[in-house]
Parts: C-alpha cells; sequence; structure tokens
C-alpha cells in the first residue's frame, strides 16, 4: 500500500498481473488460455504502472493512496476452481464462474477497502485501473481508455470532464456506462450465492463485455449504493501492444484531470 499524504483528495485501486522476476504468472488457471494468446500478456500490469505514475505526479499536492493488488493465477494444488464460493472483504459470496477473471477478483477487496477509508475522507474519488476485458479493445479498439463512473460520480459529470481532460493531452478516453443489466447479470442466482463472478465465455464473446465486470467491482464493494464518487478505467486498449512499448495511460488524462499539468 503505497500513500502520498497531503490534504486528502483521491483514492485509487489498481489491478497488478505480471510474469516473472519475483512477480506473478498468469496462466488463465483451469480455465486455461490457449492458442497462443499467453504471449502479450505482460501489459497487464499497466493498471499498476499507472497507479505509481499517478503517485509521482501527486507528489506534495495532494493525497492518493495506491493499492496495488497481485495475483498468481497458475494451475496447482491451490488453484480456485469453476463453482467454488468465496467470501468477499465486503461479506459478499461470490461464486467463481471463470478462474481466467482474476483480476476483478483480486481488485475486489482492496477496492472494498478504500471505500472504507474513504467514507472519513473529505471530496473523495475512488478509482480502479486495470487492463480488465478483451471487449475494450473489441469496442472502442487500441489507444482508447475506457471510463465506467458509478451513479454518485456521474452526478459530478466527472466521466465528461475526464475525457474531455484527456483528449486535451492526446491521452484518448471513452466513456461507457454502466446500466442496470450489467448488476443484473453479476447478481447471485442461487440461494447461496450473494454475486456471480463471471460468465464461462471470454469478455469479447458476451454482450456489454466491459461494463460487466464494472457491475461486479460495483456490487462487491457496495458502491452500488454508497454516495463515494467512483470510476472505472479499462486500459487495455490504452495500456500498449506488442511490440509497441507500454503506454503509462492514462497517467496523462488523470493528471490533467486533477490540475497537476499546471501547477
Amino acid at each position: 500500500m503505497a500513500r502520498n499524504s497531503v490534504g486528502a483528495d483521491a483514492y485509487v485501486a489498481d489491478e497488478l498481473i505480471t510474469s516473472r522476476s519475483g512477480r506473478t504468472v498468469r496462466v488463465g488457471n483451469t480455465d486455461a488460455e490457449g492458442r497462443m494468446i499467453m504471449a502479450d500478456l505482460l501489459f497487464e500490469r499497466m493498471g499498476n504502472t499507472d497507479a505509481e505514475g499517478r503517485m509521482i505526479m501527486a507528489d506534495l499536492l495532494f493525497e492518493v493512496v495506491a493499492a496495488l493488488s497481485m495475483a498468481s493465477n497458475s494451475v496447482g494444488a491451490d488453484a480456485y476452481v469453476a463453482d467454488e464460493l468465496i467470501t468477499s472483504r465486503s461479506g459478499r459470496t461470490v461464486r467463481v464462474g471463470n478462474t481466467d477473471a482474476e483480476g476483478r477478483m483480486i481488485m475486489a477487496d482492496l477496492l472494498f477497502e478504500m471505500k472504507e477509508r474513504a467514507v472519513n475522507e473529505k471530496n473523495p474519488h475512488i478509482y480502479t485501473v486495470a487492463t480488465l476485458t478483451g471487449h475494450a479493445i473489441r469496442a472502442v479498439g487500441l489507444g482508447y481508455t475506457i471510463v465506467m463512473d458509478n451513479h454518485a460520480a456521474r452526478y459530478k459529470d466527472h466521466a465528461r470532464q475526464f475525457q474531455l481532460a484527456g483528449e486535451a493531452v492526446g491521452d484518448m478516453v471513452e466513456v461507457s456506462t454502466i446500466r442496470r443489466e450489467d448488476l443484473k447479470v453479476h447478481r447471485g442466482q442461487a440461494e447461496f450465492e450473494d454475486v456471480h463472478q463471471a460468465l464461462n465465455q471470454p469478455s469479447s464473446a458476451v454482450p456489454r463485455g466491459h461494463q460487466g465486470p464494472a457491475g461486479f467491482l460495483l456490487l462487491t464493494s457496495d458502491l452500488d449504493v454508497a454516495d463515494i464518487p467512483y470510476s472505472h478505467l479499462d486500459v487495455a486498449g490504452s495500456g500498449g501492444c506488442l511490440p509497441d512499448p507500454p503506454t503509462g495511460s492514462p497517467v496523462l488524462a488523470l493528471a490533467n484531470k486533477y490540475g497537476l499539468l499546471h501547477a
């Protein structure tokens, strides 16, 4: 947990899924990723890169808390499996639908912790930043971050302002809306589950494949009802893709949104 404390302003919960050298390996667990599509997954550390970049940009200007979640999602005796029931930090019982959707699982508990912390802060805004879905790339293409607001952030017109801030510095953003069906698809389907983690198809194969995971994060963090501004940033399309180098997006968009480029 990294903290930069000069006045409270924003909370950040970010995903880190990396490979080798003391970090973590992702193979999709028992829902293994095949067809030679593992090769570019080193770019799934981009949410972490953004959090670190934002800590540097925000130094001495306002408070940022960056929580970087990590997972080793490989096949073995300790692997989690489909239909397993896992209790989240918020007390919700989550039924696993797809073990390859570890990103949302590891962010959920940290997101709830940030929600608990933000209750006592002045003017907080919570973010999750992750290369979360292939559907984000299918929806808007490479080079674009997708921003999705909860009700409290939407009331503040955050997504539009964030999009304009990004466009002003060439860090391009598209806006998506979390709808009731995005929550419905992840509500528990049986008496013994509160939340359904994921459908068994990949996100790129289902309707609203990038909004649904944001709905899951809302349900597991209580941010579907709590009046705390929260935005999910899917950087699958903007974080970078081999053979090009990582981009660090959306550090510039966030920096411009919070006035750091003019400080």
